[in-house]
């Protein structure tokens, strides 16, 4: 897939889709992603993590430390020429979402507050590792922090990538 924006091209966009998997699963596991060291990297994870799994415990901030210090663990091992660290999408509000039933741990605001904790820890660990953080979260959220229909499918995730092509291009000019 070619992205373009402004008029720059990026070529040869390849996904390696690994399913819905957590970010505490990537941090324990080191799943086979063939990578050159020549490659440009971007893991995204953390998002059924925050809609469905953090809100289970009581004490959910150091649940996140961990499991956001084995991510970055786990994504060590890889060797690339530059690696991203995707940020967790705005919080979808559980009545806007599809799904029989969807499923959603916490309220729409505590889920709110997973993501944003969430993705402060993918930022300092961006900072700690020389990782590039592909912060594009505010963007997709609208005036109350939650993801902007307009942007998103019927569930959770980015439909329009206006603001990921506008966020490489900006990386390659």
């Amino acid at each position: 897939m070619d992205v373009t924006w402004g008029g720059v091209t990026a070529v040869n966009v390849v996904s390696h889709h690994l399913g819905p998997h957590t970010c505490a699963w990537f941090g324990f596991t080191k799943p086979m992603i063939p990578i050159d060291k020549k490659d440009w990297v971007c893991f995204c994870f953390g998002e059924i993590d925050c809609r469905d799994n953090i809100g289970k415990y009581d004490l959910w901030k150091p649940i996140v430390d961990v499991i956001v210090e084995n991510y970055f663990y786990t994504i060590s091992l890889y060797e690339a020429e530059k690696i991203f660290v995707f940020s967790v999408p705005p919080a979808v509000r559980q009545k806007t979402a599809a799904g029989d039933p969807w499923p959603c741990t916490g309220t729409d605001e505590e889920r709110r507050e997973y993501v944003k904790y969430f993705n402060q820890c993918l930022k300092g660990g961006c900072e700690k590792m020389g990782y590039i953080f592909f912060d594009v979260h505010d963007k997709y959220a609208d005036e109350d922090g939650f993801f902007n229909l307009k942007y998103r499918d019927h569930c959770v995730h980015i439909k329009d990538p206006v603001f990921l092509n506008e966020f490489l291009c900006g990386i390659l000019t």
